[in-house]
């Protein structure tokens, strides 16, 4: 080919990208990290099919969906009622040695096998695949490092952590499934390092972890490999650490290989020697669940949640805050996660994490980028020795530009804020711990309802109160003690009219002088009677 065409080619691309934004790629090389020998479709899809071939003793679901929609799928073969093992590939995109190795494992299974037999009916093997569904690279479609992303030892210093723990849709994927299902054990598989292992989380149970290695190393003797070494590990935002720290689950990092092509060479390797080592690992696992020790009892939590007001404008900030519990302890260091629905709970977005602090308690900032009636979620995922929960609080978000609203601040969780004009009633709900104490401030209109004089009623029964106003609002402001949720109603006695003020100002006007009008005719009735 000419030089020319090839320069003129070139400074095409060139253009073309500056213009549109189009990013010229080669089409991947056989063998390399870009040419894998299943795409993430493909193996996915080569999972269902065998989970459809033997329908008497697997099955799958979609666990959640990833940033861009795209299901993430987990396979679950053999007894439910047996030793619960996890094992999930992918979650960085571009490692998928593990995946092929969880396919490997799967067609095993029905392969006729004693061991595999055994494990169908003593065990609940579940799988994902591919966890990054979304990208073929470390991060996920938001530039993420899913590894760096969850709870355990998140570090906002660490490599492309997200913006907070737990922030993307994978993660908390995960986190659901570690509580759902609560294996005994975890793996979750990598390649690419220096060095290949199989590294356990350093807080979990070394002595299972152990008898896990002497056990492996006894199989890999008998499949004609060595084993993987294994040695504890720290995590900084891993999936291990939720793992064991939700469930404790035996958790394990893998590093397959070092590699990361996929060239035939690759592959033979990989069948020969890679495979053979994480099977005589997934065996262990297998055989030692059956009798693992049963996961402890969890303890009730209560989480409370409060809003600085229950109604604010667009562009203020609005304190969101409240208070973790188990039997009336603050609960420490946990990660509290907010995230609001505008659909009335069907769906819901993340926006925000804090820590509690030494008394259980968190607080975070928040401002609204919309108007709308949000419900605002505070929820704990609970931990291997805590059940989770979570609480709600109603926030209604107006412009500047609309007409005055009410105004409720409070140490409390407030709900169902109701205006019924034709009663002249103000409405809402308390939410609270029995026993606290707490206040509210409820600023009211003058536009909208006045009272001459206020009536407060809490549960129905009178309650005694402060109110004070200026030229444009009053303000009615009043303490209590939670025994239950709390039904506060305020009435006023006077609500003005709906009326525009221009109207209103015709009518002032208009009235008197049709009053005018017809005084006047009744008057020249009065002295020229009409004649029969």
């Amino acid at each position: 080919m000419p030089l020319k065409i090839i320069i003129s080619f070139i400074v095409m691309c060139t253009i073309a990208s500056l213009l549109f934004g189009v990013v010229y790629e080669p089409k991947p090389v056989y063998g390399s990290i870009y040419d894998p020998w299943q795409p993430k479709a493909e193996i996915i899809n080569n999972f269902k099919s065998l989970c459809n071939n033997h329908s008497a003793q697997a099955s799958y679901q979609s666990i959640g969906k990833s940033y861009l929609g795209n299901d993430i799928w987990l396979f679950k073969f053999g007894n439910p009622s047996g030793g619960v093992v996890l094992w999930d590939g992918q979650l960085h995109g571009n490692e998928d040695y593990g995946s092929e190795i969880l396919w490997l494992i799967a067609q095993w299974l029905f392969s006729g096998d004693t061991r595999a037999q055994s494990i169908l009916q003593n065990n609940y093997v579940l799988m994902i695949p591919v966890v990054n569904i979304d990208v073929w690279g470390r991060y996920n479609a938001r530039d993420v490092n899913l590894n760096r992303n969850f709870e355990t030892g998140w570090s906002a210093s660490a490599e492309n952590p997200g913006p907070y723990a737990c922030s993307e849709m994978e993660t908390r994927a995960m986190r659901n499934i570690f509580q759902m299902y609560e294996p005994d054990f975890y793996v979750n598989l990598h390649q690419g390092a220096d060095m290949s292992y199989f590294a356990y989380y350093s807080e979990s149970n070394r002595t299972l972890a152990s008898q896990v290695l002497s056990r492996a190393e006894q199989i890999a003797s008998e499949l004609g490999v060595s084993p993987y070494k294994g040695f504890p590990m720290s995590s900084t935002g891993f999936a291990i650490g939720d793992a064991y720290s939700l469930v404790g689950a035996s958790s394990w990092l893998a590093e397959l290989d070092p590699s990361w092509t996929h060239t035939e060479e690759d592959w033979q390797r990989l069948v020969s020697n890679i495979y053979p080592k994480c099977l005589a690992m997934f065996i262990a696992m297998c055989e030692i669940s059956v009798n693992a020790p049963p996961h402890p009892q969890r303890a009730q939590t209560s989480i409370s949640i409060s809003l600085s007001s229950s109604t604010s404008y667009l562009g203020t900030t609005i304190e969101i805050g409240g208070t973790l519990t188990n039997e009336g302890e603050g609960l420490s260091n946990a990660l509290i996660l907010l995230s609001y629905s505008i659909n009335n709970g069907e769906t819901w977005s993340y926006f925000n994490s804090s820590t509690t602090s030494s008394d259980g308690t968190y607080l975070v900032r928040w401002m609204p980028n919309a108007t709308g009636n949000y419900l605002v979620k505070a929820s704990w995922s609970g931990n291997s020795s805590f059940i989770g929960a979570s609480a709600m609080a109603n926030l209604a978000v107006r412009s500047l530009e609309e007409p005055d609203n009410f105004s409720v601040v409070s140490s409390s969780q407030i709900s169902e804020l109701t205006f019924k004009p034709e009663i002249k009633e103000l409405s809402f709900k308390l939410w609270g711990e029995t026993g606290t104490t707490g206040y509210c401030n409820v600023t009211i209109p003058k536009d909208l309802l006045r009272g001459n004089p206020w009536e407060v009623e809490i549960d129905g029964e009178a309650w005694s109160f402060i109110s004070s106003e200026n030229a444009t609002h009053s303000s009615v402001y009043f303490t209590y003690t939670f025994s239950s949720t709390l039904q506060v109603i305020i009435r006023g006695t006077w609500v003005i009219p709906e009326f525009p003020p221009v109207l209103m100002l015709l009518m002032f006007l208009i009235v008197p002088l049709i009053a005018e009008i017809y005084a006047t005719r009744s008057f020249r009735r009065g002295n020229n009677p009409r004649k029969l």
